[in-house]
């Protein structure tokens, strides 16, 4: 097997029916994490509530396997840290593009990141509450790029421009408004209570897929070329460097800043399936454990842990 730049091992495979599913597979037998699985094309990728994920070769598709020590209930915030070191590998591999001036980088990760995989265990909480006064709106910025129809892909931009890179919650990224990114955490405990976590991590690089009912996009679209193997050498730098900021959930509120200071525009309309039910409101924030904070239209918060967000049509491009 190989090893990532920072010394991570790297299955390698040409195809898969899962990432997630093989590396769970490989943790539950059990091999030594971290570790990451990659895969040239998946056979059967999933997204999120069991979603089909079209898993074209020249993409990316890959999962890591990591034994946890922290509490089931903050499983959870690896949504937000594996969005926050994504989005820092893109902006790393488009740097790199523009400052190349090659048809096709090469991985510039650092060789060493000492010390990042020697995670404490730290337990934190604070109080439950389901609505909150609102705070005083924030204005939205203009909008920026061009409209696109549902399903339709979005493209092209400059890589000498930062690229417009928004979260949305809880681990979708957008590039321009269009889907570019999915993120799927998927967590079991073994026959001896210890924790297993898989985070799979797809990007669309080369090939934008147009089944998914949404505006998507890729990398090559936006005049930006990269294998899938640089980007994992530089997703695994940033997945490690983020995972010991979060600390086994001892520092979640550094990534959670994070993540606001990528997410979409304060006041985005938004509309929330909760699978019996629709939430329409503006965003509002994110709470201190994760959930979406919006804002209904009788102007209370609303603590959201659970849907599917939509990007209401008027707000697509926004950034």
């Amino acid at each position: 097997m190989k090893r990532t730049p920072n010394g991570i091992l790297i299955l390698e495979l040409d195809a898969i029916g899962s990432t997630n599913a093989e590396a769970m597979r490989l943790g539950l037998a059990g091999a030594a994490t971290p570790l990451w699985v990659r895969a040239n094309r998946q056979t059967a990728g999933r997204g999120r509530s069991g979603r089909a994920w079209t898993s074209e070769p020249g993409n990316h598709y890959a999962s890591l396997l990591l034994h946890l020590s922290c509490a089931p209930t903050i499983v959870h915030h690896l949504s937000f840290v594996a969005a926050v070191a994504v989005v820092a590998a893109i902006r790393r591999v488009v740097a790199d593009f523009a400052s190349s001036g090659a048809s096709e980088i090469v991985s510039k990760a650092p060789s060493t990141v000492p010390n990042l995989w020697r995670l404490r265990t730290r337990r934190t909480s604070s109080p439950q509450g389901e609505r909150t006064n609102p705070p005083a709106a924030v204005g939205m910025p203009s909008p920026l790029g061009e409209k696109v129809a549902e399903g339709r892909m979005r493209g092209p931009s400059s890589p000498q421009a930062p690229l417009p890179l928004r979260l949305k919650w809880p681990n979708d990224i957008l590039l321009d408004g269009a889907k570019l990114v999915g993120i799927l955490p998927e967590s079991t405990q073994r026959s001896d209570r210890t924790m297993l976590a898989v985070i799979g991590v797809g990007i669309n690089l080369a090939h934008a897929p147009d089944q998914l009912g949404r505006a998507t996009t890729c990398l090559a679209a936006h005049n930006v070329s990269v294998s899938p193997a640089t980007m994992l050498d530089a997703l695994a730098v940033e997945m490690a460097a983020k995972l010991a900021i979060w600390n086994m959930g001892g520092d979640f509120d550094t990534i959670r800043e994070r993540w606001l200071s990528d997410a979409l525009p304060m006041g985005t309309a938004m509309t929330i399936n909760t699978g019996s039910d629709l939430v329409e409101g503006k965003f509002a924030g994110l709470d201190y454990d994760g959930a979406l904070i919006l804002r209904d239209h009788s102007g209370y918060d609303r603590r959201m842990t659970f849907g599917d967000v939509t990007v209401n049509a008027a707000e697509r491009g926004r950034g």
